[in-house]
């Protein structure tokens, strides 16, 4: 497991003793679910679904769909259970049909609010409580106070590393590419935090301030679920240089520091509510204001705002979104995608495009 870039995720859970529990949002504490077990992030495959369609409506989010296929295949047998959170409706569907095909395995439905308000902090709160309250009974387990300090303690230095590298890429004084860079954040919701920290701390500490080799048109990157490496590759092969995201994948998975504090359930759900905003979120304000923010710190050339097919939330922003782009001279690209590698043919030639009016 030396090699950072090129960790088999398939054969590192398979040396996993604790129980494995999947999850699918960002907005998930890992904190707390760390102390029960093994959390680790489910994306599905990248290829067509085989037999998800016959549960779930085929204008279903594709991600949704996929993640379901790949637990009808048994791909995802490994699972001791899944956690999901209210994060769309499509989620909300998924989490009813994977109750029904997984009898007998941990399955728990924390609703997230859409603001973040001093109620809603509080409701949040009750439902993490909830959440571990149910991790208790079906794992019989009573984590210590130590075990929940330590959790919180590795989680924010795994963090920390993750920060430093994305800011380096964003001031261009490393090589790392984002490709690579978002095979690094995939691998760090599947490897034990405990040895994936030493792991990326050596990496920063090699490439993390080696020369910018990429001097492309400079893309921030936005939109809903992207973890796929070779979106990140066609983009960069196609003459850009991805310097910065707000995805739920990369950037917003690591933009957190829940402090410990006595009440650490309130600590967690002050911190994950007020993290970076996905679509879903009512501050729609908040979210636009954060992408500009970032657009201008990273000083990019323009923007790709890429969406899963059927993701009302993030469709939905589209038009405002472009307003606000067009209104502060950003160059932007809205691209759809099915959540496979089919339609890549055409997603470049369409940045390839897009990237060649920028220049």
């Amino acid at each position: 497991m030396e090699n950072l870039l090129n960790i088999d995720e398939n054969q590192y859970l398979s040396s996993i003793k604790r129980p494995i529990v999947g999850y699918f949002c960002s907005y998930l504490p890992l904190e707390l679910m760390y102390v029960f077990g093994h959390p680790v992030r489910v994306f599905g495959m990248d290829r067509a679904i085989q037999r998800a369609d016959s549960l779930m409506h085929t204008n279903v989010c594709p991600h949704c769909r996929s993640c379901l296929d790949s637990s009808l295949e048994g791909e995802l047998d490994y699972l001791s259970g899944a956690v999901f959170i209210h994060s769309c409706d499509a989620m909300r569907r998924l989490s009813e049909v994977w109750r029904n095909q997984n009898p007998g395995k941990f399955w728990q439905f924390v609703d997230l609010p859409k603001k973040d308000g001093a109620a809603d902090i509080a409701y949040f709160r009750s439902e993490l409580d909830h959440l571990q309250r149910a991790l208790k009974e079906y794992f019989h387990k009573e984590p210590t106070i130590e075990e929940l300090k330590s959790s919180f303690a590795i989680y924010a230095k795994l963090r920390e590393q993750l920060r430093i590298l994305y800011q380096r890429r964003m001031e261009g004084t490393t090589d790392v590419t984002g490709g690579e860079f978002i095979r690094i954040v995939n691998a760090s919701s599947f490897v034990d935090p405990f040895e994936f920290l030493p792991l990326l701390e050596n990496f920063v500490k090699e490439r993390g301030s080696a020369p910018f080799r990429n001097s492309g048109v400079r893309i921030m990157l936005t939109g809903n679920l992207i973890h796929h490496p070779s979106i990140f590759e066609l983009i960069e092969n196609s003459g850009a240089s991805i310097v910065a995201d707000n995805l739920c994948t990369s950037a917003r998975a690591f933009d957190i520091s829940p402090e410990w504090i006595e009440d650490y359930l309130g600590a967690l759900a002050s911190a994950y509510l007020l993290k970076p905003p996905c679509a879903r979120m009512m501050d729609e304000k908040k979210e636009i204001d954060y992408i500009l923010d970032i657009v201008k710190k990273s000083k990019a050339d323009g923007v790709i705002f890429h969406s899963l097919k059927f993701c009302d939330s993030y469709i939905h922003s589209v038009p405002h979104l472009k307003e606000v782009f067009d209104k502060n001279n950003i160059r932007s690209l809205f691209v759809e995608g099915d959540y496979t590698t089919g339609s890549f043919g055409q997603l470049q030639t369409r940045i390839e495009a897009f990237v060649e009016m920028i220049n």
